[in-house]
């Protein structure tokens, strides 16, 4: 176990603390995890036409969780790597989905990754770091630490073929609400409503000047990703199948066995949108010895975590099987 006080080297620079701060309208949308799934969806569709399970990719051969396949509650941890070269790669993007089946129903969590949390074995640091020590599975037990909840499954997206996979998909419709330029990270775009190529989405998703850097940041992903989902399974995609397949497999990691993938995606495939709602966990800014972190507020995230994983939906069912 490591101490409270255990430092390392950060290997990342820091970012700039957000300047303000403001209450958010919470968004109840939010098709992250559905987004995943289609992805992986596709795989496991595309192998099966083409009577192909063998060789390295993106799903772990062993035994299935069986709560999945049960129907029951699991959550997912959801990243987004960027990978540069042989450097350590930090995790850009955290979510974690709560997802109950049953309902169906999916609360996700944005978790900034500036979050000063302790990771096992290296100590104090944000976040982020935690893949560049351990990868997904460090990173799983750092999130189960902050949250006091077991994470049970991760999926991984590399950013690089997350640009490929737009491309393929020939690019996401959205609205650029404000110029986002940054030349350091190749970052472009001017505002207005416009088709995003692989490249400029990837920008759009990875922009942080904001007044609220991060958080503002999260929103706007939220926003991209609902995009996303919506426009994923239009009919022109279907014919892209082998391309997207080549992609998702060389660029999706996941510990999740196929028939997890296909139980899940049965299990939400007709959820309603009034039926997913997302959160970003509560805390604020602050710098510590110099480098700034997003300081979870461990009296608000309880009853969060509380009710992202046990929603009145599932309450009401519960009550309904006791009688």
């Amino acid at each position: 176990m490591v101490g409270e006080n255990v430092m390392h080297p950060d290997p990342m620079q820091p970012t700039a603390v957000p300047r303000r701060k403001k209450k958010r309208r919470l968004h109840v949308l939010h098709l992250v995890l559905l987004s995943l799934v289609v992805f992986l969806g596709f795989g496991y569709l595309g192998f099966y036409l083409a009577g192909n399970f063998h060789g390295p990719g993106a799903f772990m051969a062993f035994n299935p969780l069986p709560a999945i396949l049960k129907k029951e509650p699991v959550n997912i941890l959801l990243l987004g790597v960027d990978q540069r070269g042989k450097e350590p790669s930090r995790a850009d993007t955290i979510l974690v989905a709560f997802v109950d089946p049953s309902v169906p129903q999916v609360n996700l969590l944005s978790i900034p990754r500036d979050t000063y949390v302790n990771v096992p074995g290296v100590g104090m640091t944000k976040v982020n770091h935690a893949h560049a020590y351990g990868g997904s599975e460090l990173t799983m037990e750092a999130v189960e630490a902050l949250l006091g909840v077991p994470v049970d499954r991760y999926v991984e997206v590399n950013f690089e073929g997350f640009a490929k996979i737009i491309d393929i998909l020939g690019g996401i419709e959205i609205d650029v609400d404000r110029r986002m330029h940054y030349p350091p990270e190749g970052i472009d775009l001017q505002p207005g409503r416009q088709v995003l190529d692989g490249k400029d989405a990837l920008a759009f998703v990875r922009f942080r000047g904001y007044p609220e850097a991060d958080i503002e940041r999260i929103e706007h992903q939220h926003q991209f990703l609902l995009a996303l989902a919506d426009q994923t399974l239009r009919a022109r995609n279907i014919i892209r199948l082998p391309e997207l397949v080549a992609e998702l497999r060389n660029n999706v990691r996941t510990n999740m066995d196929l028939t997890e993938v296909v139980s899940l995606a049965q299990s939400l495939k007709d959820m309603p949108p009034g039926n997913m709602a997302a959160r970003t966990l509560p805390g604020e800014p602050r710098y510590i010895r110099e480098v700034s972190y997003w300081v979870p507020d461990t009296e608000k995230l309880k009853p969060v975590v509380q009710q992202l994983a046990s929603p009145p939906e599932r309450q009401a069912l519960g009550q309904e099987a006791s009688k």
